[in-house]
């Protein structure tokens, strides 16, 4: 008997392993968490079942945090020489506290009122219902590096270059890249075959194992029904389709939110609605992160609470330690039933980053953008399919926006056209023309005018929506100035107003911040007219939270 367990033993050692190299800490914790792998259910896991069946614990959700208590101007603040007060030197601004982002965003700190405000000159315009914009997505796309001095060199060739002027059909299918083609044509995950189920996920179809289809059913969602749902997870041939989520993960998917998502569409798929809250959890768990089963106490279903890296807005959660767990798909607080127990495999907060985007395919929508004062139109082909992601993302901290990956085809429409515009020039002027652009390249409007909530852009969301706000503007002109200028940039996060402070080479006149001892000159993109160094005058007399990335 026992020369036939080791029999046994031996043929199921060649298939415990990954066939991927590990690239990271996300393929390590994977390798080593599948080439254990069997049909065995392990000590911990069997605890955690047992647990499973005792009765949970009743938990009070706390109501979604809001990022923003102060509603933004409704109409854009335009700058007015004659409004400047003769003599008036540049203003050191005060700190309410520099918050150091560089790996996650602290806490928002309360706003310090330095004295009475000062009015700010707003256009002249009626109030209107904004249309309701629809809603797309985007790709992954690498900044430029190259650091642009005080004096922007020209490029090498004798004519300065500019971007072939191309009519691309807003239609036009975007063709996916990330996946080798060899790939695509070999692998089932990409080609379908027996034993698989259809995901279309961003635009691309994939071909996940359909091994535990049906594998689940709850005759209640009592704590043993559930228990015993689980264990029998434990025990099913769950391995190919766990398999197949983490080459997604390492090659498609890139980042923790869209495989979360995806999870989420294979499970819907698979099990009935209850169960694929369990299957979500139960993968999830198996690929490292941090996810919860709870019962609603009014309605006795079951939902999801995920661990996240950042906090998110908008969404009820519970505090335990110094973790958040929230239910990213309810808008409103509820009381809950929920073991006080996490699985033993889950050990990893869903990092929210956007550092790596998912691949895309799809339709691309051609825009254009144009600032008059300063010569510059960019048209721009914006991926639908990922700003359908990005409208799968909660609200999060700043960090994940001013922090993204930009689509390489946004990024190559928009870069060579500012780099042509700011050739030759200082620091100063080339800053005061990304300035322009940000703040005359765009039409205003507030988040509730526009989606009737509050909704921070990724750097694409710009060129593809006909209004953006200000701390969309403030995302992109970091962007453009860490990117072509090559400067260090913060923002400035008032309680209903962001701005950007950028640390030039130069000594420059004009309104500031000191960080660290360095300098730190205001720009602001929703300041109309107004050049570097110009604050708007009630912000003068209030701290900001620096937020540094």
């Amino acid at each position: 008997m026992k020369s036939t367990f080791l029999l046994f033993v031996a043929l199921l050692s060649p298939i415990t392993g990954l066939t991927a190299p590990p690239v990271d800490d996300f393929d390590l914790f994977m390798r080593d968490n599948m080439k254990d792998f069997n049909s065995f259910i392990t000590d911990a896991n069997r605890a955690y079942i047992d647990f499973l069946r005792n009765p949970w614990k009743k938990y009070d959700g706390r109501d979604p945090a809001v990022k923003r208590s102060v509603p933004e101007p409704l109409k854009v603040p335009f700058f007015k020489p004659d409004s400047v007060i003769p003599d008036e030197k540049p203003k050191q601004l005060s700190i309410r506290e520099i918050i150091d982002l560089t790996n996650i965003e602290g806490r928002q700190g309360k706003t310090v009122d330095m004295g009475e405000s000062q009015p700010v000159i707003t256009a002249d315009e009626q109030e209107t219902p904004l249309p309701t914009a629809t809603q797309p997505q985007r790709q992954p796309s690498k900044p430029v590096t190259k650091i642009i001095r005080d004096t922007i060199k020209a490029s090498p060739n004798k004519s300065k270059p500019t971007p072939k002027k191309t009519e691309e059909n807003s239609t036009k299918p975007t063709e996916p890249s990330g996946t080798p083609v060899n790939t695509l044509k070999t692998s089932p995950l990409y080609s379908g075959g027996q034993g698989r189920t259809r995901i279309s996920f961003a635009g691309i179809d994939y071909y996940v194992s359909n091994s535990l289809k049906n594998a689940i059913t709850l005759s209640s969602v009592k704590e043993n029904d559930i228990a015993t749902a689980f264990e029998s997870l434990y025990t099913s041939d769950y391995k190919s389709l766990i398999e197949d989520l983490t080459t997604l993960r390492q090659k498609d998917l890139r980042n923790d939110w869209a495989l979360y998502l995806m999870i989420k569409d294979v499970a819907e798929q698979l099990v009935g609605k209850n169960e694929s809250i369990v299957l979500r959890q139960f993968l999830l768990d198996n690929m490292g992160l941090r996810a919860r089963t709870a019962r609603v106490a009014q309605t006795g279903n079951l939902s999801l609470l995920i661990a996240a890296s950042v906090n998110l807005y908008g969404c009820p959660y519970i505090s335990e330690g110094n973790t958040r767990f929230y239910d990213v798909e309810s808008k409103q607080a509820y009381s809950f039933y929920m073991c006080p127990k996490e699985a033993p495999d889950a050990k990893h907060k869903i990092n929210m980053s956007q550092s790596l985007a998912p691949r895309v395919g799809g339709e691309r929508k051609s825009s254009i953008r144009t600032s008059k004062k300063s010569a510059v139109s960019t048209k721009v082909n914006v991926p639908s399919q990922l700003m359908d992601f990005y409208n799968r993302i909660p609200q999060c901290d700043y960090s994940v926006y001013a922090t993204a990956y930009v689509d390489k085809e946004v990024s190559s429409a928009i870069l060579p056209v500012l780099k042509t515009a700011i050739e030759g020039k200082n620091e100063k002027e080339a800053a005061n023309i990304l300035l322009d652009f940000c703040q005359n390249g765009f039409e205003y409007a507030t988040d509730p005018q526009q989606f009737g909530y509050e909704k921070p852009f990724f750097v694409e969301e710009l060129f593809f929506y006909p209004f953006c706000d200000c701390e969309d503007r403030s995302i992109l002109f970091r962007y453009l100035v860490k990117t072509l200028l090559g400067l260090k940039v913060v923002l400035l996060d008032y309680p209903n107003h962001i701005a950007t402070a950028v640390k030039f080479n130069s000594d420059y006149n004009g309104d500031h911040v000191i960080i660290d001892g360095n300098k730190y000159l205001v720009c602001d993109p929703t300041y109309i007219g107004a050049s570097i160094g110009m604050a708007m005058p009630q912000f003068k007399t209030t701290a900001a939270n620096i937020l540094k990335y």
